[in-house]
């Protein structure tokens, strides 16, 4: 059974492991650096609709898409 939304993990899987991986490292370096050093702040923007959901055949009402603006 195919997951529209979720079929670009299967043929992208590299993008949200590098995400993740991103992420981790802030929060790592985040643990060993002073708060008066450096701050790290780590941001998730949502989820907009966007072009590769509509190439991947995603309806913009499939999902509770944030709004862009």
């Amino acid at each position: 059974m195919s997951h529209p939304p979720f079929d670009y993990m299967v043929e992208r899987p590299e993008y949200g492991l590098s995400k993740a991986a991103g992420t981790m490292t802030m929060q790592f370096v985040a643990q060993d650096v002073k708060p008066d050093e450096i701050q790290v702040v780590s941001y998730h923007p949502g989820i907009a609709y966007s072009e590769i959901w509509q190439v991947s055949g995603v309806p913009q009402d499939a999902l509770p898409f944030d709004d862009s603006e």
